[in-house]
């Protein structure tokens, strides 16, 4: 694909993004069985959306939960990413006070290792969290460890959120940049016909000789994983993808420095962690 057609398949992601609530609302008029082996995000969860607690004018109180945080990135992003990864560490130092939550997430250095290796680093970095927090770029949508990592919050039943960082200003250009898409609605935990769930992620592919958005196994995880607590229950032969149960926030407009550790409880109890 050229170079425009990447800058066209985004401004559709984004459009379509725009789109869905409209669209599921549509659904539900329009119902009728799926075909054999197709799943889609069933009508019956169409309307089971939840508010985003970033669009509302005041939040709970500070928790006394001090949550430990993995934060899912692209290494592309990571001047942005540790904007936000230290200031909790800077702040308790300069403030002389405790650090309201812990980052257990990978460091850039980590990218160099093996596969296994960071499949096991990743691993162990999760089961040490009660949250994965996945960081948005413009591709951080398309990242293959990105998924991986997302999928192991579902596997590990982990708190998920989602902030988007290219509001902040690159400390190169100097200005935002447009937002990119949601990596949530990329991933997927679909029914099967024996009642058990497996992860699913949408891939943009050849079907049937034409581009298509497709829901497909994912590889990278087979076995059976629990349904998450905050998400909608698909019926079989139906997904319901992570970004209808999960809140998306945005790190300039909703202050991510000051309200993240708000978010990482509000995930990690809606996931049903202590």
């Amino acid at each position: 694909m050229s170079a425009l057609d990447i800058v066209a398949l985004l401004a559709e992601m984004e459009a379509e993004e725009q789109r869905k609530s409209q669209a599921f609302a549509n659904a539900l008029a329009s119902y009728s069985a799926p075909p054999s082996g197709a799943f889609f995000p069933p009508p019956e969860i169409a309307l089971n959306l939840f508010g985003n607690f970033a669009n509302k004018t005041t939040l709970p109180a500070l928790p006394a939960v001090k949550r430990r945080v993995f934060y899912s990135f692209h290494y592309a992003d990571i001047i942005r990413v540790n904007n936000v990864r230290n200031t909790e560490r800077f702040k308790a130092k300069i403030l002389e006070v405790p650090q309201s939550h812990y980052d257990r997430s990978l460091w850039e250095s980590s990218k160099c290792t093996s596969p296994e290796n960071l499949k096991r680093l990743i691993r162990e970095g999760i089961e040490n969290t009660s949250v994965v927090c996945v960081l948005i770029g413009t591709y951080t949508w398309a990242r293959p460890w990105v998924r991986h990592e997302i999928a192991r919050s579902v596997i590990d039943q982990k708190g998920l959120l989602a902030v988007d960082l290219n509001s902040i200003r690159h400390h190169h250009y100097r200005c935002s940049h447009p937002l990119g898409p949601n990596p949530l609605s990329f991933m997927a935990v679909g029914k099967m016909q024996d009642g058990t769930y497996r992860l699913f992620e949408r891939n943009y592919r050849v079907m049937n000789g034409q581009w298509q958005w497709c829901w497909d196994f994912y590889g990278g995880y087979t076995a059976a994983v629990p349904l998450p607590k905050y998400l909608p229950n698909p019926a079989v032969g139906y997904v319901s993808p992570l970004d209808l149960g999960t809140f998306r926030y945005d790190a300039c407009q909703n202050n991510v420095w000051e309200n993240m550790p708000i978010w990482l409880n509000i995930a990690a109890t809606r996931a049903g962690r202590d």
